[in-house]
């Protein structure tokens, strides 16, 4: 399995890749492929052969390319450790304890200052809990506040609720 040889640290034969769309917006399109943690190899040729072998001719469309590492992109950004954007395993232990074990995983030593990552519960996902939950913290340690505001529109005065 693709995703097994890449939690064992073992490079995967074909790896499972992912392809985004462009966006009207972007001059680019975005592709991923699942390499061991802290991989050098650039990942460009190997999701290159693997859109190739389902789409054959890709290969000669292609105008340019660039690819990052997992290794590269630790560099770039620490908090990537060995390539990983997601921060870590999301094993069961993971997701109760990350980062550090505390009662509030949001709060910092620095007043003021929030953890709102993917570090912090629930995890890694593209949901924007993590600053959800650091902005309940804040209001609670900062503020007193214990009781969420509401978030949904606000009603005008005078109109009537018909529901």
């Amino acid at each position: 399995m693709r995703s097994q040889a890449t939690i064992v640290n073992a490079k995967p034969v074909s790896p499972s890749c992912r392809r985004g769309w462009r966006h009207p917006a972007a001059q680019t399109r975005a592709r991923g492929a699942h390499v061991p943690n802290g991989d050098a190899t650039d990942p460009a040729e190997m999701i290159t052969a693997r859109i190739e072998r389902y789409a054959p001719g890709f290969t000669d469309t292609v105008i340019a390319r660039r690819g990052i590492s997992g290794a590269g992109y630790e560099t770039y950004n620490p908090n990537y450790v060995g390539g990983d954007i997601g921060a870590g395993a999301m094993t069961l232990r993971q997701s109760l304890l990350r980062p550090t074990p505390r009662i509030d995983p949001y709060r910092t030593p620095l007043t003021g200052v929030c953890l709102c990552s993917a570090s912090p519960p629930p995890g890694p996902s593209v949901h924007g809990m993590a600053g959800y939950l650091a902005a309940l913290s804040a209001l609670r340690r900062e503020f007193g506040i214990r009781t969420p505001p509401g978030l949904g529109p606000r009603r005008s005065h005078g109109l009537r609720d018909t529901r």
